[in-house]
């Protein structure tokens, strides 16, 4: 695995995306200004607080039908690195790209796949952790960082390793298997609670996902939905 740091950039994916080296490899940095998240949503590290990181893979092994099992399968070990930094809080994944501790945003998750044919060319993972950072802006209510959490500070760089080893070391399983570890690390699962389903506010609770990664609800009346990730928030 190699590693490129940069002192300051826009974007780790973007950088990423130019890099000519040959894959696995990861580009971080403490000072990303206009990184990328779900649609418009962004990603500011602060001021050398946090980190960003894009993780860069050529899964071959991975038809490119199964996306979305090469994006659980990533995510679940990047929860479990971090699990192991903050071993007596829950870390759970919230769908669809988000990292959740204590009922708050800890990170955020970005993937780019390209696709050639029917075989990834190459997939970029890209990561912001909230790490030693202890307050937050107004206009970010539901964030929490590691020292917030575990009330000390976090060497950056040897948690940039700890997940580049996680990721370079994660091993695709069959859809059935990744997927009920991903049920179970996920956040709502089997809870009753609110939603809004193409902006109508529904209740109901999580049972299932599907290979393309929508979400299945099923509401008081027993019906289900079936949400793709422009159709659910909550």
């Amino acid at each position: 695995m190699k590693y490129f740091y940069r002192f300051l950039t826009r974007s780790t994916n973007l950088l990423a995306g130019k890099s000519c080296a040959t894959p696995p490899f990861i580009v971080y940095t403490y000072r990303q200004t206009g990184g990328r998240g779900m649609g418009t949503n962004s990603w500011f590290t602060g001021s050398g607080k946090n980190i960003a990181l894009s993780f860069v893979t050529n899964p071959f092994q991975i038809p490119a039908e199964d996306q979305f099992l090469l994006n659980i399968t990533l995510s679940l070990a990047l929860r479990s690195a971090l699990q192991k930094v903050i071993p007596k809080q829950k870390v759970f994944l919230k769908w669809p790209n988000d990292i959740y501790v204590e009922g708050k945003k800890l990170g955020g998750i970005l993937f780019e796949n390209k696709i050639s044919g029917s075989e990834f060319s190459r997939s970029i993972m890209g990561v912001g952790i909230n790490v030693n950072q202890k307050e937050f802006p107004s206009d970010l209510p539901n964030a929490i960082s590691l020292t917030n959490v575990a009330n000390r500070l976090f060497s950056k760089k040897k948690l940039v390793h700890s997940i580049g080893s996680a990721l370079e070391n994660a091993r695709y399983k069959n859809w059935s298997d990744t997927k009920n570890e991903y049920l179970s690390h996920l956040l709502f699962y089997g809870v009753k609670r609110n939603y809004l389903y193409k902006n109508t506010p529904i209740t109901g609770s999580i049972t299932d996902i599907d290979k393309f990664g929508r979400l299945i609800l099923k509401q008081d009346d027993c019906t289900t939905l079936c949400c793709d990730i422009k159709e659910l928030k909550f």
